[in-house]
């Protein structure tokens, strides 16, 4: 039996571990996105779906040329298009 704080504790890393990997994801189109690749290029590269890079592209080209990964999130967030 586990008690609330242990549970609430499990839930927070679990958030964690996705924010972290959805910024990884970010960090790693914006890399590409300075290397002057494509949106198909990316997602080929990365082995994902276009329309789970198509977002995040345009987020991070939104900033040139401050790709600032914790803003480009944030404001996938706010905007609920993240995958």
């Amino acid at each position: 039996m586990c008690n609330v704080s242990d549970y609430w504790e499990e839930v927070a890393t679990e958030e964690g571990k996705e924010i972290g990997e959805r910024q990884k994801i970010i960090s790693q189109v914006v890399k590409k996105l300075q290397k002057d690749k494509s949106v198909a290029e990316i997602a080929d590269d990365l082995e994902e779906k276009e329309e789970v890079i198509a977002p995040i592209y345009e987020a991070a080209l939104s900033m040139k040329p401050d790709y600032d990964v914790e803003k480009i999130y944030e404001l996938l967030e706010k905007n609920n298009k993240l995958a």
